[in-house]
């Protein structure tokens, strides 16, 4: 919440699950307010949201590039974006990322954030917002991390796994499935050592739903989403048989436990 004119905004609210940067952000708040608007017509039905150029130019090269090739003559610039991944939802996340570079979902849509951060991830990489994409896979990390712990977050991820995965299976590419990332390959003189990147959303969704997969088999949906997404399946293969629980590092990122040679 901000008071006082616009060229002497002052920023005193506190908002809850908002770190250092983010606030940093919000105190830089008057600079996107004195940049000229854009307005955005989101999804099948073109919602309408208006903007500051200057937040969404700092957060998307996608929206830096569009808005330059427009006019520079109109204080005001139009972008129409209906492709699938342009979700209105996902795009509020992302409006709340352009200016504070976190999103918060609403309590009412707490079973759903699995879900969510699905959507704004495959949305961040249309947008070319690679810190976005990384805050919703590092988010859905810990809210999976948290289905261990809490019936509710339990809950949340059981009935939000097959339209992640429909989503994140959907709308990502991975040349990969099936097989673990990392490094294959010897180390002695002369070998090729052969990287395999894995989108990591992916392999999150398939570690998750091996910890879960008792519980998921009853899910006539889950199987649905098994059954017709082969690069999901042979990825699930991968967790099969480890008997381990979801861990992940100090920075809050998913550890793999598989073993190259």
């Amino acid at each position: 919440m901000v008071r006082g004119h616009t060229e002497n905004l002052v920023h005193f609210c506190e908002i809850l699950e908002i770190d250092v940067n983010a606030r940093n952000e919000i105190e830089r708040l008057p600079r996107h307010c004195a940049s000229g608007i854009l307005v955005v017509f989101v999804g099948e039905n073109k919602r309408k949201y208006r903007v500051h150029l200057d937040a969404f130019r700092g957060a998307s090269p996608f929206f830096e590039k569009e808005t330059l090739q427009k006019s520079k003559d109109s204080h005001i610039q139009n972008i129409t974006l209906t492709e699938k991944v342009d979700d209105p939802e996902a795009f509020e996340m992302f409006i709340q990322f352009a200016y504070i570079k976190n999103y918060i979902v609403p309590n009412k849509r707490a079973l759903d954030q699995l879900f969510i951060h699905a959507k704004v991830y495959v949305l961040a990489e249309r947008l070319e917002c690679t810190d976005l994409k990384a805050l919703a896979v590092k988010r859905a990390t810990r809210y999976c991390l948290g289905s261990f712990d809490t019936a509710s977050r339990y809950n949340g991820v059981i009935a939000s796994l097959p339209r992640a995965i429909s989503t994140i299976y959907s709308f990502t590419v991975d040349p990969n499935s099936g097989r673990p990332p990392g490094r294959k390959g010897g180390e002695t003189e002369g070998s090729l050592v052969e990287y395999i990147i894995r989108d990591p959303f992916r392999l999150l969704l398939a570690k998750i739903s091996s910890c879960h997969l008792a519980e998921l088999k009853t899910k006539q949906d889950f199987l649905r989403i098994h059954s017709t997404r082969s690069d999901f399946a042979t990825d699930l293969l991968l967790f099969l048989g480890s008997g381990e629980k979801m861990q992940v590092d100090k920075n809050g990122n998913m550890v793999y436990p598989f073993q190259f040679v």
